[in-house]
């Protein structure tokens, strides 16, 4: 129970720290680029560890009601290799992203491994397979008869490592936006022309905890069928507002600018940017299809898991190499 407290505790700061961005910081103290990539990076990590803790007591029956969840019985266990493997995957990209942060030198290493929130993605990731290989998480049932069942933990690892990948995005834009401040001999709106980028971060991040929380309940309520249906519809509005904010917007401003600071130098990099908005598009679009497929019945249980894991491979492969390579870039434009 004390677990379960502690996530929801960390989810109102994450709320009350957000909305005070969007709100111009009327109730904080720190400036909006100490939060975005300090104290929510923070905030999400404390809320994947303690989210561990509580899927543990939620396995063990604690939570388990008629209205909210109910276990799933008869399935099959995925095997310790379906979990395993991606588990050493994630653990060898982790690995990949701290050496290539380490090549970049010492005088860029400290900014990359402060700013770049995507080396704790993998960590979660391997941790999460880790978990599951050796058989901690349990599934709920799924309000639908054909699903194959929700892993509970599996929506705390996406909120928080989704949350990463929109905040080393948007870390991007304004980093590149600062250099072009920078170009143009600008000393004193630094602090104050990026505040559109922040708050559009944090609704981003918002609407990913949005996404996934309505998601997991449209999944999960065991009770009238109109209200999974609103959960859901939220969960797609949800979806739709985080592509824009987090990714086309971001990406865009970033291809923008690179071009702006050095058409001839940057075109290839303004082209990098391009191409990584429309895999991270696709790439993500993966999960909604994979779970259409699952409840409709085209996809089995084993088949769903399976899905699940290369959707997660894909979503999660390419932002580090990206983010460590435009450090660099960005360093010396």
């Amino acid at each position: 129970m004390l677990a379960a407290l502690i996530v929801g505790l960390t989810l109102a700061a994450t709320w009350v720290v957000l909305l005070g961005v969007i709100a111009g910081r009327p109730w904080l103290v720190l400036d909006n680029e100490a939060l975005l990539t300090k104290l929510v990076p923070t905030l999400s990590m404390f809320f994947f560890t303690a989210a561990s803790f509580a899927t543990a007591q939620l396995c063990s029956g604690g939570f388990e009601g008629d209205l909210f969840v109910q276990k799933k019985h008869a399935i099959a266990e995925p095997s310790a290799n379906t979990s395993s493997t991606p588990g050493a995957l994630f653990a060898m990209l982790l690995v990949q992203g701290v050496l290539q942060v380490a090549s970049l030198g010492s005088d860029k290493m400290g900014h990359a491994l402060f700013c770049s929130p995507m080396l704790g993605v993998h960590a979660m990731a391997t941790l999460f397979y880790g978990g599951a290989s050796r058989g901690h998480h349990c599934t709920l049932a799924a309000r639908w008869a054909d699903g194959s069942g929700v892993i509970p933990l599996h929506y705390a690892l996406w909120t928080a490592s989704i949350s990463s990948q929109v905040l080393t995005l948007s870390h991007l834009e304004r980093r590149l936006e600062g250099k072009l401040l920078e170009r143009k001999g600008d000393c004193a709106k630094p602090s104050t022309v990026p505040r559109t980028a922040h708050r559009r971060c944090a609704i981003a991040l918002l609407s990913v905890q949005v996404m996934l929380l309505c998601g997991g309940l449209g999944d999960t309520l065991h009770g009238p069928l109109p209200l999974n249906w609103l959960c859901l519809s939220l969960s797609f509005v949800a979806f739709y507002t985080m592509l824009v904010t987090g990714i086309l917007r971001p990406l865009a401003t970033c291809r923008e600018h690179s071009i702006t600071l050095d058409a001839a130098a940057n075109s290839a990099a303004a082209q990098r940017y391009t191409r990584v908005a429309a895999y991270l598009i696709t790439a993500w679009h993966s999960f909604p299809i994979v779970w259409a497929c699952d409840n409709s019945g085209v996809l089995s249980d084993e088949e769903a898991r399976l899905a699940y894991i290369v959707a997660d491979i894909l979503a999660k492969v390419l932002p580090p190499s990206v983010y460590v390579t435009m450090v660099a870039v960005t360093s010396t434009a």
